[in-house]
C-alpha cells in the first residue's frame, strides 16, 4: 500500500452541507479528496468480514462484505481538529459532553453479488439499545463515496 499522509489524504472539506432530520445528521461534501479516496479503496486488498469457511455464510455468495482497518500510529493536531469538528456537530444534536473514539479508520466495503433490490444500501444505525443513556451510546458514522 502506498504511504499516505492521512491529514492530507482524508482531509475534511471546508464546504460541508449539513442537515439534520431529527434522527441522523447528513453531511454532503464531507471529504476534499473523495474521488482519490474511492480510487484508493477500490484498489486495496481487503479481507472478508465476519466470514468463516467452516460455518454457513452468504458472505462471498450473495454479497461481499469486507473490512479495512487502518490504525493511525501518530495522531496529529489536524486529526484532532477534524474530530472536534465532527464531535461539535454531534454535540449540537445529541450528547453535549465528552465522546471517546479509537484513532483508526475502519472502512466497510459492501457489494451485492446477486442484486435483490437496487435501492438497498447500508444506512445509519445504532449498536446500543434505544434505552441506553446518551453518554453510554455508540454513534455510527457512514461516509458514502
Amino acid at each position: 500500500m502506498k504511504a499516505y499522509d492521512y491529514d492530507v489524504f482524508m482531509e475534511l472539506s471546508t464546504k460541508w452541507d449539513v442537515s439534520f432530520d431529527g434522527t441522523a445528521i447528513t453531511i454532503d461534501n464531507f471529504y476534499n479528496n473523495a474521488q482519490e479516496i474511492h480510487d484508493h479503496l477500490v484498489k486495496r486488498n481487503y479481507p472478508l468480514w465476519k466470514f468463516d469457511k467452516d460455518h454457513d455464510s452468504v458472505n462471498s455468495i450473495n454479497y461481499n462484505d469486507c473490512r479495512i482497518v487502518d490504525r493511525l500510529e501518530f495522531t496529529t493536531d489536524t486529526y484532532y481538529k477534524n474530530f472536534k469538528k465532527i464531535l461539535d456537530l454531534c454535540r449540537k444534536h445529541w450528547w453535549q459532553h465528552d465522546y471517546t473514539w479509537n484513532p483508526h479508520f475502519e472502512i466497510n466495503c459492501f457489494q451485492t453479488i446477486n442484486v435483490f433490490d437496487t435501492t438497498l444500501q447500508h444506512f445509519p444505525h445504532i449498536d446500543s439499545p434505544l434505552n441506553t443513556p446518551d453518554n453510554l451510546s455508540t454513534l455510527n458514522m457512514l461516509v458514502y463515496l
